[in-house]
C-alpha cells in the first residue's frame, strides 16, 4: 500500500515535471530503490535492535543475510557473540510441533523474549512457546485470557476492560464486574486514545479500538483519558489499488489541520478503585494529550501539559487523595519548545528535564521540595535523548548534537555526566553519528554507527570509558553498490542572516550526467519540530529519495533557519 502511493506520487511529480524521455526500465530502477525493496533484500543489518535481557547478563540481536537469518547473544560473562539457541535443532523441534516443514536459516519466529538464563518465550506463527533450553523442549504457552482489549492491575486482583465506551473492572478472584463510569457514549467515550493510523473505512466505518489506561503501582488508582469525537475533523483518503472494486475505496482518520478549532479533545481522568469515585482533570483537557508519570509516593501522579501549538508546557503534582494540584514548572517561548522531556529520579525527590531557556537545549535538575532548577549540562550543543539515570542519582547517560567542534551538528554522540554537572565524557569519539541503547544496569551500551555515506557498524561499548568491548556486526551493502548506489551527497551553504551555516543532502540518479539540466524536488517537513539532514545510513537510504532521483530528478533535503535540533536562536527566526 505504501510503495503504491508513493509510485503514484512519483508519477503526480513526473506529470508536473518537464518531458523526460523515460522507460520501463527507469520505471523498474527507480522502483528497485524503494525503501521495502532495499532494507533485508539489498541491505543488511543496517539498523540492529537490541533485546536487553532483564537481569542485566546480556542481550540478543537478529543478524539476516541473503541466506536467512539468525538469532544471536552476548553474554556479559564472555563478552563474546554467539547462536541465541541451536537454530538447526529447534528448526526441526517446531516442525515435528507445527507438523510443517521449517528451514534453519528461515525460522517462523517474529520476536524472542529472554526469561530467564535457561528460558527463551517464542512467538511462532501468532502462538507462545516457552524454550527450555536445559533440556530442549518446547512447550506452548496458553493464551491469556485477557488481551490488549484488558488490563491486569499491578497486583493481579483486577482485570480493567471497556465496554459501551465506559470503563469498568472485573475482580479475577470472583469475576465481579464494577462500572467506573457512567457517562461514555459513542465519540465521547472513555478508556481510549487515537492516533493517526487508525484507519476507518468508508462513509460511516467504524474507528478501530484503541483501549488505554494507566494503573498506579500500588493498584488503588487507575488513570485514563475521555476523548472526545464529537467535533474532530478527519483527513480522507482514496484507495485506489482494489482492482476488483473498480472504484476507489474511502478512508479516513480523525486528524486536525493548523487553524482547525474542531478537533479530538482528551481529558484526563482517574478513577479511584476501592471507593468508585471519578477525578476529571478538566483544566487538562487539551488536543495533545496530557502525559503523567505516577509518584513514589501513594496516589501522587506528575502531569505534563503541552498546550497545543507546543508555545507552552506546565508540569504539575498532582495528589489524587486530596485533589491537589500543584505547578512545579512552566516554560514558554514565542514559536515553540523543541521536543521537551522530564523523567522522575528513582528516589522521586527530584525530576530531570530539558529546556531551552539558556539558548540551547540542556538538561536540568528540578526539585520537588523547594522547585530550585539546577544545570546538569551546559553548553552550545543540542541534548536530543536522556537514555539513563543511574537508580542512586549519581550518574546519567544522554545523546547530543552539535558539541563536538569541526563535526556535522546533527550528527549525535553519547555522554556520560555526574548528576551535579561534573565529569562530562564524551563515550562516541568517532566522526559519525551513533544510536545508542543502554542495558538496564547501565554498564553497557550498544551502538550503531554509521552515517549517510557510511553503512552502519554495531559494538558494544563499557558505559563508564566509551572503549569498544566487542564487535557486534558490520552491514552488508554489496547487492545495494551492485545496483550502482551513488552516496547522497553532503553540502553546507550560508543561511539568510548571512552568518550560519546550514546543511543539506543531494540525491542524485545513478545515471546522471552532469552536462544535463534536472528538475529539482525539495523534500521538506513543514513542522518546526524536526529536520531532514539524514544523519544516519538508514536514513539516508530509506526515504526513497533515490528512487525519485532514478526518474530524472535531483532530490534536496535542506534544514533552514526555523527548524530543529539546533541551538533556540536557530529555531526562533
Amino acid at each position: 500500500m505504501k510503495n503504491l502511493l508513493l509510485l503514484l506520487a512519483l508519477l503526480l511529480f513526473i506529470a508536473s515535471a518537464p518531458a523526460q524521455d523515460l522507460t520501463r526500465d527507469d520505471y523498474a530502477r527507480a522502483a528497485s530503490f524503494l525503501s521495502g525493496n532495499l532494507f533485508n533484500k539489498k541491505i543488511f543489518n543496517s539498523n540492529l535492535q537490541y533485546n536487553w535481557f532483564p537481569d542485566s547478563s546480556g542481550c540478543s540481536f537478529l543478524l539476516q543475510d541473503q541466506q536467512g537469518k539468525m538469532f544471536r547473544k552476548i553474554s556479559f560473562k564472555t563478552m563474546k557473540p554467539e547462536p541465541l539457541f541451536d537454530h538447526a535443532r529447534l528448526a526441526q523441534l517446531l516442525s515435528d510441533t507445527l507438523h510443517q516443514s521449517f528451514n534453519a536459516s528461515n525460522l517462523p519466529i517474529s520476536s524472542v523474549q529472554y526469561t530467564d538464563k535457561t528460558h527463551l518465550l517464542l512467538n511462532v506463527q501468532g502462538r507462545s512457546f516457552v524454550l527450555d533450553l536445559n533440556n530442549f523442549q518446547l512447550t506452548a504457552k496458553p493464551s491469556r485470557s485477557f488481551n490488549d482489549s484488558t488490563s491486569l492491575s499491578p497486583d493481579g486482583k483486577w482485570l480493567a476492560f471497556a465496554q459501551d465506551h465506559n470503563l469498568f473492572i472485573k475482580s479475577v478472584a470472583t469475576g465481579t464486574v464494577q462500572q467506573l463510569s457512567h457517562a461514555g457514549t459513542k465519540d465521547y467515550e472513555y478508556a481510549t486514545n487515537y492516533g493517526w493510523g487508525e484507519i476507518i473505512e468508508g462513509e460511516n466505518g467504524q474507528r478501530p479500538p484503541h483501549f488505554f489506561v494507566s494503573w498506579s503501582p500500588d493498584s488503588k488508582w487507575i488513570a485514563t483519558y475521555i476523548t472526545d469525537f464529537r467535533k474532530g475533523q478527519k483527513m480522507y483518503l482514496l484507495d485506489w489499488s482494489i482492482d476488483t472494486l473498480y472504484k476507489p475505496k474511502l478512508l479516513s482518520y480523525y486528524r486536525g489541520s493548523p487553524g482547525d478549532t474542531d478537533m479530538v479533545y482528551l481529558t484526563p481522568v482517574f478513577f479511584n478503585i476501592e471507593s468508585g469515585e471519578e477525578l476529571r482533570k478538566d483544566e487538562f483537557r487539551n488536543v495533545n494529550a496530557a502525559g503523567y508519570e505516577w509518584g513514589k509516593e501513594p496516589s501522587v501522579v506528575y502531569i505534563e501539559n503541552r498546550k497545543r501549538g507546543y508555545q507552552q508546557v506546565d508540569l504539575y503534582r498532582c495528589s489524587l487523595n486530596t485533589n491537589k494540584t500543584d505547578t512545579l514548572y512552566s516554560e514558554t517561548s514565542k514559536t515553540n519548545i523543541d521536543n521537551y522531556q522530564s523523567q522522575l529520579l528513582p528516589a522521586g525527590d527530584k525530576i530531570i528535564i530539558t529546556s531551552e531557556k539558556d539558548g540551547w537545549k540542556q538538561l536540568y535538575l528540578l526539585s520537588l521540595r523547594d522547585k530550585k532548577l539546577s544545570p546538569i549540562t551546559n553548553g552550545a550543543y543540542y541534548v536530543n535523548d536522556l537514555l539513563y539515570v543511574d537508580k542512586n542519582a549519581k550518574f546519567l547517560v544522554f545523546t547530543a548534537s552539535g558539541k563536538e567542534p569541526d563535526r556535522n551538528p546533527y550528527f549525535q554522540h553519547a555522554y556520560r555526566i555526574n548528576m551535579d554537572g561534573s565529569g562530562l565524557k564524551l563515550l562516541t569519539p568517532e566522526n559519525a553519528n551513533h544510536d545508542i541503547t543502554v542495558s538496564p544496569d547501565g554498564k553497557y551500551m550498544t551502538d550503531n554507527i554509521s552515517s549517510y555515506n557510511l553503512a552502519t557498524r554495531s559494538v558494544l561499548r563499557d558505559t563508564k570509558t566509551g572503549k569498544i568491548i566487542t564487535e557486534l556486526a558490520l552491514a552488508d551493502i554489496d547487492p545495494l553498490l551492485a545496483m550502482h548506489f551513488r552516496f547522497p551527497e553532503a553540502f553546507t551553504c550560508t543561511a539568510r542572516d548571512g552568518k550560519t551555516t546550514i546543511y543539506g543532502m543531494i540525491w542524485k540518479p545513478t545515471n546522471f550526467d552532469p552536462d544535463k539540466k534536472y528538475p529539482i524536488i525539495d523534500q521538506s517537513y513543514t513542522g518546526p519540530h524536526t529536520f531532514m539532514f539524514p544523519r544516519n545510513f538508514v536514513s539516508a537510504v530509506g526515504r526513497s529519495n533515490q528512487a525519485l532521483a532514478e526518474l530524472g530528478f535531483i532530490v534536496v533535503a535542506v534544514d533552514g533557519m526555523g527548524t530543529a535540533n539546533r541551538s533556540k536562536a536557530f529555531h526562533d527566526v
